[in-house]
């Protein structure tokens, strides 16, 4: 069983909301839903606006419904908070603290509690995926859902956010693009690779350049794999299966 829970927004530009809606579909198969609706379960924000923040505080007390900002720093009596920019698994992880008086069960189609269950505590690791395109995020969630072992998936659209993910969560597995808007990927790999927690950490290039030259970049950048996009299904199988056997026999 799942919880579906609407969000209202308030104070956002529209580019920040679309940003938002994003975050929120990726919430889809997981046990607690978000989605835009009112009446609202959650209302979301903007805490770098006065005005949004008086109207975000009437609601809440009008309607007793918890309230979380987004903000570079947490206003003053603020429970919950989320600093920009919005990358997925932390608008989630926030989301998913905030506690719920009353929410309305859902049952998942093909899904029990059993199966949600069992699904979350086989997912012994946890990927990011950094892509700007949403088709090759797609992709390679579809790639990664073949393989024997769930991993618990995140997602960055750029170079930014991927840096900012990595300080936030510590991720066993990272599919890093190279070609993306501001960093590319080279330079977000020699950033990773920098944190320590990282030295090991395996980290996959993806790209459409076929060149030599480009591979060896990504040797130099410190990735361990580099994969040619569009992704061939039995290659990256046997790539990544490489890769999770590998986890698992350090994780020993």
């Amino acid at each position: 069983m799942s919880i579906t829970l609407s969000i209202s927004l308030i104070g956002f530009s529209d580019k920040d909301q679309e940003r938002v809606l994003k975050v929120l579909e990726y919430s889809a198969s997981r046990d607690r839903v978000y989605q835009l609706g009112d009446p609202a379960d959650i209302v979301l924000v903007n805490g770098e606006d006065a005005a949004s923040l008086e109207a975000a505080a009437l609601a809440a007390e009008e309607r007793s419904v918890p309230v979380v900002t987004v903000a570079r720093r947490a206003p003053e009596g603020v429970g919950y908070h989320i600093a920009p920019p919005l990358i997925t698994s932390r608008v989630l992880r926030v989301l998913d603290q905030v506690r719920i008086e009353e929410a309305t069960p859902v049952a998942q189609a093909g899904a029990t509690d059993a199966d949600s269950t069992g699904e979350e505590a086989e997912c012994r690791y946890r990927a990011l995926v950094v892509d700007d395109s949403a088709a090759m995020r797609e992709a390679l969630r579809l790639e990664l859902s073949d393989l024997p072992v769930p991993l618990a998936i995140d997602f960055a659209e750029d170079g930014e956010q991927a840096l900012a993910a990595v300080d936030q969560v510590e991720y066993q597995l990272i599919f890093l693009d190279i070609v993306m808007p501001g960093i590319d990927g080279y330079e977000v790999c020699k950033a990773i690779r920098k944190i320590p927690k990282y030295k090991k950490t395996p980290i996959v290039m993806l790209s459409g350049k076929t060149s030599p030259l480009d591979e060896v970049k990504g040797i130099i950048a410190g990735c361990n794999t580099y994969l040619t996009k569009p992704i061939a299904h039995a290659e990256f199988q046997e790539v990544i299966r490489r890769v999770v056997k590998w986890l698992d026999s350090v994780a020993r």
